[in-house]
């Protein structure tokens, strides 16, 4: 539907990809300028940084590369490869970044930020926000990115259909309701939509966004078995379907109809 009012609404929690220090010897190293760095592989890190780093700061870099790492070992991979190689600096997910903080695996970053005068004032606040968030007040890492999502809305058509405008930190079951409450009239030629997205045009993507944003996965990596039958996957699938199926969600590549969860598993093939 057209939008003539911007305003964002919370739909994702950022993704991101953290750097942060560990518990090392570094502080001994820092004399021989030698870093040890974890990341998915030494010729991704020397692209993305360590060329550049390099260049700058004339450094022996030791790269340990995650890429292989056996993550069905009985132990954690990457925390055991941690404790033993003890790298400077990781690349981390926002849940390993959370769990490792509460396992003592980090350095909180501010004494050290305050002491070299760092300037950190150009890297968004809600961002800085969310890493201490994360941390339990502590900053143990930045994020060279961040990804976002904004949910944006039509004020004048929900003016026009008395319909209450969206509000900050709505869960996904939320929007989709709101959205069910603009009239549908499929005969219409300005049929109105009360919700669309690019990113999920179907009803399995909009089931995998959700799944997505909830930090839901269909295969457990560890034990390689489906989630799907999940209840928390099975609540997903029953929001998906009844959203679509109301004919208030733009999908211009739905396949196919269906009114409950036992229909969309009889229409796969």
């Amino acid at each position: 539907m057209p939008i003539k009012h911007v305003n964002k609404v919370f739909i994702l929690f950022f993704c991101i990809l953290l750097t942060g220090c560990t518990v090392s010897s570094s502080i001994k190293e820092k004399q021989t300028r030698h870093l040890r760095v974890m990341y998915h592989s030494e010729n991704f890190f020397y692209q993305d940084y360590g060329d550049m780093f390099q260049t700058k700061y004339p450094t022996e870099i030791e790269v340990i590369e995650t890429q292989n790492l056996n993550l069905e070992s009985g132990k954690d991979a990457l925390k055991l490869a941690i404790e033993e190689t003890k790298p400077d600096i990781l690349l981390l997910s926002s849940e390993q970044y959370e769990q490792f903080g509460i396992d003592g695996l980090l350095v909180d970053l501010e004494p050290l930020i305050k002491k070299d005068q760092y300037d950190i004032d150009d890297i968004n606040p809600s961002v800085i926000e969310f890493l201490k968030g994360k941390g339990n007040g502590k900053l143990y890492g930045l994020s060279p990115r961040f990804y976002a999502n904004a949910l944006y809305y039509n004020k004048d058509l929900f003016q026009k259909h008395g319909v209450e405008p969206p509000h900050d930190n709505m869960t996904w079951e939320e929007i989709l309701n709101l959205a069910q409450q603009f009239p549908v009239d499929p005969s219409s030629n300005d049929k109105i939509y009360g919700f669309g997205t690019p990113l999920a045009d179907t009803t399995v993507g909009i089931a995998n966004r959700i799944a997505y944003t909830q930090g839901l996965i269909t295969v457990n990596t560890k034990t390689m078995k489906v989630n799907l039958t999940t209840d928390s996957w099975k609540a997903i699938w029953d929001l998906a379907l009844r959203s679509s199926s109301s004919g208030a969600v733009y999908l211009p590549e739905q396949s196919f109809s269906a009114s409950s969860l036992e229909d969309y598993y009889r229409s796969l093939p």
